[in-house]
C-alpha cells in the first residue's frame, strides 16, 4: 500500500518535473529574488513577509496550471491502480505539497546565499538560523494556501477554465485584501474563517525585530486547518464528479 502510494507520488512528480512546467516558475522565482534583493541594507523580517505573499501568488498560479493540464486518461489509470480512493487523492495532494515545499524552500533559502555573496552584510542585522527556519515555515504556509486556492476549481470541479481562472483570481485578491474588507464591511467577517491568513504575518510581524515562534506556529496551524477542511470538501466534489 505504502509502496503504491509512493510510486504514484513519484510518477506525478516525474510527470511535472520532466516536462517544461517548472521552467516558468523558476524564472519567476529568479526574477523575484534578483529584484527583491537588489538594494541593501534590507530588513530581514520584511524580506520574508514580502516573499510569503510572492510564494502565495506563485503557488496559486502553478497549481492552477497543474489542475488544468491533467490528462484525463492518465488520471483514470492512476485512479484505477490505487488500492483505494483515499490513496489516489492522498497521492495527488502530496504531489502538490512536495512541489509547493520545493518552491517555498528555494525562495526561503535565497536570502542566505544573497547574504553570503555580500560578505554577510546585506541585511540590517545578522541573518540567523531562527530567521531562516521561521522564514521557511512562513513561506511554506503561504505556499500551501496558494496551492489550496489554485486547485480549488480544477477541471474535475469546473470545466469552464476561463470562469475558473476569473474566480480563482478573485479568491486570491480577496485573500490579499481580507483585513481591509472586514474593516469596511463588518458583516463580511466570515471571510476571516473562510480565507487563509496570508496577510496576518505582515500585520503581526511588521516592525518586529524577529518572528515570534509561537505566533508563527499559530498562523501556520490556521493555514493547515483551512487547507485540510477545504481540501476535504474539494475531494468530496471531485469524487462525486469522478471522470464524467
Amino acid at each position: 500500500m505504502v509502496m503504491k502510494l509512493c510510486n504514484s507520488i513519484n510518477y506525478r512528480l516525474h510527470r511535472y518535473f520532466a516536462g517544461s512546467k517548472p521552467v516558468f516558475p523558476m524564472i519567476i522565482i529568479l526574477c523575484f529574488i534578483g529584484s527583491m534583493y537588489t538594494f541593501k541594507p534590507m530588513d530581514v523580517i520584511s524580506g520574508y513577509i514580502i516573499s510569503g505573499v510572492f510564494v502565495f501568488g506563485l503557488m496559486t498560479f502553478v497549481t492552477f496550471n497543474i489542475g488544468g493540464s491533467e490528462e484525463k486518461v492518465e488520471e483514470q489509470i492512476l485512479f484505477l491502480r490505487g488500492n483505494s480512493l483515499i490513496d489516489y487523492y492522498i497521492s495527488r495532494e502530496l504531489g502538490l505539497i512536495v512541489i509547493c515545499a520545493l518552491y517555498s524552500f528555494i525562495t526561503a533559502i535565497a536570502p542566505v546565499f544573497v547574504n553570503a555573496m555580500n560578505g554577510f552584510n546585506f541585511f540590517t542585522r545578522s541573518l540567523t538560523v531562527h530567521d531562516v527556519v521561521m522564514g521557511i515555515i512562513l513561506l511554506f504556509g503561504s505556499g500551501l494556501a496558494g496551492t489550496l486556492i489554485g486547485d480549488l476549481l480544477n477541471l474535475r470541479i469546473m470545466k469552464n477554465r476561463k470562469l475558473s481562472l476569473m474566480l480563482t483570481a478573485m479568491i486570491a485578491l480577496l485573500t490579499f485584501s481580507n483585513d481591509g474588507i472586514q474593516q469596511k464591511v463588518s458583516y463580511l467577517g466570515i471571510l476571516k474563517f473562510l480565507l487563509p491568513p496570508i496577510m496576518t504575518p505582515a500585520k503581526i510581524f511588521s516592525g518586529a525585530d524577529v518572528i515570534n515562534t509561537g505566533k508563527m506556529l499559530i498562523i501556520f496551524l490556521q493555514i493547515i486547518i483551512n487547507y485540510v477542511v477545504f481540501t476535504a470538501i474539494k475531494i468530496a466534489v471531485m469524487n462525486k464528479n469522478r471522470f464524467n
